[in-house]
């Protein structure tokens, strides 16, 4: 690895500290841009949940005499893309049976988070190798 690679990687990964400044100057990407940071650092998101969204004294003062309240994690729809074969390869990796539920899993996720597991796989992989 030679000084430039070292030194972009170090850059890039400094992006993500506590108090880095903004890449960019709107106020909803800076929003979306402590969502991500919230999300890599795996401390959880009740920093980002309280925070006020107003930019205005009056309103962050209030903000900080009342209690907090939470808004939401955006939620994604992963079959909301323009490319339906991308759908259809995401519906073909469930078994037929699990295809309804699996699409509506994806079509309701909290930060386009999900976790799929092969429980039945498995099973059924240990079942026949064990009859073999």
């Amino acid at each position: 690895m030679d000084l430039a690679d070292a030194r972009r990687k170090v850059t890039a990964a400094c992006l993500f500290l506590p108090g880095a400044a903004p890449t960019h100057v709107v106020a909803e990407q800076d929003d979306r841009m402590e969502l991500h940071r919230a999300l890599l650092r795996g401390r959880g998101f009740y920093d980002w949940m309280t925070r006020s969204t107003a930019n205005d004294v009056p309103s962050v003062l209030a903000n900080q005499l009342a209690p907090a309240t939470a808004r939401p994690l955006p939620v994604v729809n992963l079959f909301a893309v323009q490319d339906r074969r991308y759908a259809d390869a995401l519906l073909e990796e469930a078994l037929l049976s699990d295809r309804v539920p699996f699409r509506e899993y994806l079509t309701n996720r909290i930060l386009g988070v999900g976790i799929i597991t092969a429980v039945r796989f498995i099973f059924s992989l240990i079942l026949s190798c064990c009859f073999l």
